[in-house]
């Protein structure tokens, strides 16, 4: 008797558990609206320039900002921005994470340029 009744409510927990979230992805209605900025959380606000970091060094690793013609010495967890240059000496590595998801990484006498460093857009120019 109790084998049968968990049966029963098993097959509709697991129809429930299938559709609710399907509706929440569910795209919206033509008549939707967007909201306003002052409803819009910060995150969703930031559409503005990202930011990437230095997350492995090995040897000599140098870095230019964009605003001046200097190079100086790379350390971990550096910010970098666009217009950023990074380059690695003779038997040098770096990586550069760009984002959530994307890392490059440099071998020995190669240069990177952040070019661009959006959300939406990441470009990177190698030498």
């Amino acid at each position: 008797m109790r084998a049968s009744r968990a049966g029963f409510w098993a097959i509709p927990m697991l129809v429930l558990s299938m559709v609710i979230p399907a509706l929440g992805q569910a795209p919206p209605g033509p008549d939707a609206q967007a909201p306003d900025a002052s409803q819009q959380s910060p995150a969703q606000l930031q559409n503005g320039p990202g930011v990437a970091r230095v997350s492995f060094i090995r040897g000599d690793v140098t870095m230019q900002r964009g605003d001046s013609g200097d190079f100086s010495a790379v350390s971990l967890n550096t910010p970098l921005m666009a217009g950023d240059k990074v380059a690695t000496g003779d038997g040098s590595r770096a990586e550069l994470q760009l984002d959530y998801a994307n890392l490059l990484r440099l071998d020995q006498h190669s240069e990177a340029n952040i070019a661009t460093l959006d959300n939406n857009r990441i470009q990177v120019q190698i030498g």
